[in-house]
């Protein structure tokens, strides 16, 4: 049995661990896969279709209590105990729970002293007793309501019965109210030297096709706190992270990384082109991992340059799932116009054709306005002359006007980028992947179903779609499949599948966008988002992913996902 100390607004303390309210639920799963001889069972409980719709819980059944966490931010909100004869629980060093003790409604009030008269509950027949920060819950009988004049100290029950606690829950705030307590700040115990992540924006060209770097908003404990002092707010800062740069430069951003990782073998090398002539390489690519700012940064062993970006989103029921903290990126995914092939025009046009640009002159990219050029204006058919009973040279003259005007609308149709020929196209746009079985990274369970929800038409004008770590796929699929089939068509999803006895949660899809690699779980979600340096857009050079590729933006599906294995 758990001897615990219960702290008010604050959460529960062993002797050597806590479970402390605003703590990340990779730290609350690492306290007990550390204390495996003490906590004997524990259940993570989620929504597997939308996890972002319910709490996420760590049961620990065998204790008697839950940890429940915001499906959002993953950190503690509420501890709730509801099986008290597993549990021994004291306060102040007042001993109010436990096999020799018996929680009643004057046990409690000896412990944690008087407050505000009790509520009833009639439908649950619950009277529940709230103080700053803890609520209990006590089951008695329907037919009668307790009496009080003043607070705890008077209440009366008949028959000298007095309710026994079934359920008690630690939150923060004094609203009385769990399920309207707000959401705990990450607590100063829980800093340890790490950096955290507010926001990660994704620096993108003007032309939205393709990523330059990062802009991270990060957090960490300030040197106030590390003095002790009250009030201590976090020390918030922004860094920004490009293509290129060299590790030491990366470190001196983001600070030292949590691990370094090593690539040890390319599981993907049989999908490249003679792949039995290829030799082994004598140098290894390497990733620094910050998994506390859910991000993996690969460097190029020979140059020890930034080559790609992992972003992780650690939904529930993914194979790194407790590893990282979430990633909350976002980024703005531009269409491929006929006029700019992945925006490598327009990137010449504005000087940011350069793969490795340098970082001062890029700082404020995310402050850049971009005008879109006005379409061509359509001029209206000519009106037919009127028949006045002029002579042959009126005639003639107003044919040849005519014949002219209608040159003009041809020339000014072909230009402006309107759905035409949408009519003879309609079958080839809205036309689902090729119902031929995606490649698999490993022969182990099946893939998971994609979804089949309605393409739209080919009439979207949306030049661009911002997404963010809880976008939905679908969504994605949906806004590049607007366009032609020709322009933006999607390779077949390659099936990642790792361990099949290590990975319980099943395979995932990863489809290759422009400079993206979106890692999709099975409800649709996006697990990871792969951003990687692409070398020419025109085909000319390989992709620099540490590993000879296909030339060109979103077409290195196969060399990417080496790094996933």
């Amino acid at each position: 049995m758990l001897d615990l100390e219960v702290s008010p607004e604050e959460g529960l303390q062993h002797d050597h661990w806590e479970f402390i309210l605003g703590m990340h639920f990779s730290q609350a799963v690492a306290i007990v896969q550390s204390q495996v001889r003490v906590i004997k069972s524990a259940h993570v409980i989620y929504n597997d279709q939308n996890p972002l719709s319910h709490d996420l819980i760590l049961d620990l059944p065998s204790d008697g209590f839950r940890l429940i966490f915001d499906s959002k931010t993953q950190r503690l909100k509420l501890i709730e105990i509801y099986q008290l004869k597993l549990v021994r629980l004291k306060y102040c060093g007042t001993v109010f729970n436990g096999s020799e003790v018996i929680p009643t409604v004057h046990q409690i009030d000896h412990a944690f002293g008087a407050t505000r008269p009790g509520t009833f509950d009639k439908e649950r027949a619950l009277f529940v007793l709230n103080f700053r920060g803890l609520s209990f819950y006590f089951p008695i009988d329907s037919h009668f309501q307790p009496h009080y004049s003043h607070g705890l100290g008077s209440l009366r029950f008949p028959g000298e019965s007095t309710p026994v606690l079934s359920r008690m829950v630690i939150y923060q705030g004094s609203s009385g109210c769990p399920a309207e307590a707000p959401i705990p700040p990450l607590p100063p115990s829980c800093f340890r030297g790490n950096v955290f992540c507010r926001e990660c924006v994704v620096l993108r060209t003007p032309s939205r096709t393709r990523t330059l770097g990062l802009k991270l908003d990060m957090f960490a404990q300030s040197t106030d706190a590390l003095l002790e002092l009250e009030a201590a707010e976090p020390a918030t800062f922004e860094r920004s992270v490009f293509f290129g740069e060299s590790a030491q430069s990366i470190a001196s951003k983001l600070g030292n990384p949590n691990k370094v990782c090593y690539k040890s073998d390319d599981k993907m090398k049989i999908h490249s082109k003679e792949a039995h002539k290829k030799v082994a390489a004598e140098k290894s690519d390497y990733f620094f991992n910050y998994f506390t700012l859910g991000i993996d940064v690969l460097f190029d062993a020979t140059t020890n340059s930034v080559i790609k970006f992992i972003l992780h989103t650690n939904f529930p029921g993914h194979y790194d799932f407790t590893d990282y903290h979430r990633s909350p990126f976002s980024l703005i995914l531009g269409r491929v116009t006929p006029t700019q092939t992945g925006g490598h025009h327009l990137d010449k046009l504005l000087n940011l054709g350069n793969l490795n640009p340098n970082p001062t002159d890029l700082l404020h990219l995310d402050k850049v306005t971009i005008h879109e050029p006005p379409e061509p204006e359509i001029m209206p058919p000519p009106q037919p002359p009127q028949n006045q009973g002029g002579g042959g040279k009126n005639n003639k003259k107003n044919k040849k006007n005519n014949n002219k005007n209608k040159g003009q609308l041809s020339t000014a149709c072909s230009s402006s980028p309107s759905n035409t020929d949408s009519s003879n196209s309609s079958s080839e746009k809205s036309s689902p992947p090729s119902e031929e079985g995606p490649m698999t990274a490993a022969a182990s369970s099946a893939a998971p179903i994609l979804p089949t929800s309605a393409v739209p038409t080919a009439t979207s004008t949306a030049t661009s779609l911002e997404i963010k770590w809880d976008s939905r796929w679908e969504e994605i699929r949906n806004f590049l499949w607007a366009e032609k089939a020709e322009r933006l068509k999607l390779e077949k999803p390659v099936v990642l599948t790792r361990s099949s006895a290590s990975n319980p949660f099943g395979p995932s899809l990863c489809y290759g966008v422009q400079d993206l690699i979106f890692e999709v779980m099975s409800n649709d979600y996006i697990a990871t988002l792969s951003i990687y340096s692409c070398g020419d857009e025109d085909g000319d050079e390989e992709v620099d992913s540490g590993k000879k590729g296909k030339g060109g933006c979103g077409s290195g599906v196969d060399s990417l996902l080496a790094d996933f294995n």
